[in-house]
Parts: structure tokens; C-alpha cells; sequence
């Protein structure tokens, strides 16, 4: 699938947009003049510069009219239409299921899931996913003190955090 420069940019600039609109309403620390919002709204703001660069461009180049939305020989095929949708599907299902199963359980199914679609090996893609979670629940609890939802594991909170 191939879209227009000036189609990626829109989206790429909305995107960028709503980061920014949606990280506004962050509530900043009371001891420092930057809050939770800061990091995202930076990201936005490179997001809409960046979109904005492949509209502009797009124009600046006078390229003759074309396809803005050209489809390739894998959208014909039902493997490839799931690897597309796979990942964007998995994050809208963490946002809905993280609170319920926390986040240890829900990144442990979904990184077993799309590592075992990828690659055809269940067993490995468990410890693969497994060894993964650890790492990111030990770098954003821990060291970046995220609070990361628990979810069915609430009793067992003090017991699974290492720092």
C-alpha cells in the first residue's frame, strides 16, 4: 500500500495534534514547572513538523496528480491484511483489557501473540514475551516510577516489585 506524501502528512499532523490537545490537560507537580504533559507534547509538536513537511513538500515538487492511495499485491492476501491490522488491534486491545488483567498479564499474551504470529514459534515467543514484560515492568515501575496498572495481581503487588 502506498499513500500520497500529502495523505501522510495530514495524518501524521492530526495525530501530532491530538497528542498535544490531549496531553494539555495533564496536571503539572506542584515543585517543577513541567508535568507528565511535557514529553508528549514535544512529540506532537515534531509529529505536526514533520507532517507538515511532507504536505509542503508534496506541493513544492509539482508533481503531477496521481494515486493518492495505491494498493500492493500483498492486500490480496488474508495473511498479510491480518499482519497489517495485528499490531494497531493489539493496542486498542491493551488500552480495554490492561486495567482488568494489568499489565504483566496483558503484555505477556499480547507479545506471545505477535511474536508467535510472526514467527510460527509458540514456545519460544512465550519466553521471548516473558523476558520482555520483565524488562519493561522493571525499567518503567522501578527506575521511571510509572505507575504500571496490576490489575488481577493487586494482592501480589509487593511481592512482584523489585525496586
Amino acid at each position: 500500500m502506498k499513500f500520497d506524501d500529502a495523505i501522510l502528512g495530514v495524518i501524521i499532523s492530526l495525530f501530532g495534534a491530538a497528542i498535544i490537545y490531549l496531553s494539555s490537560g495533564f496536571d503539572t507537580l506542584r515543585h517543577i514547572s513541567y508535568g507528565p504533559g511535557f514529553f508528549p507534547t514535544i512529540i506532537g509538536a515534531g509529529l505536526v513538523f514533520c507532517g507538515s513537511l511532507l504536505i509542503g513538500r508534496r506541493f513544492l515538487e509539482g508533481r503531477p496528480e496521481g494515486k493518492l492511495i495505491e494498493l500492493g499485491d500483498w492486500s490480496r492476501s488474508a495473511r498479510h491484511i491480518v499482519n497489517f491490522i495485528l499490531v494497531p488491534f493489539s493496542v486498542i486491545f491493551y488500552i480495554y483489557i490492561s486495567d482488568v488483567a494489568g499489565f504483566f498479564l496483558s503484555m505477556i499474551l499480547l507479545l506471545s501473540i505477535q511474536i508467535a504470529w510472526f514467527t510460527r514459534r509458540f514456545w519460544t515467543s512465550v519466553g521471548i514475551a516473558l523476558f520482555v514484560t520483565l524488562i519493561l515492568q522493571i525499567f518503567f515501575q522501578g527506575f521511571m516510577s510509572v505507575p504500571l496498572p496490576w490489575g488481577v495481581l493487586e494482592p501480589f503487588a509487593g511481592a512482584l516489585t523489585w525496586m
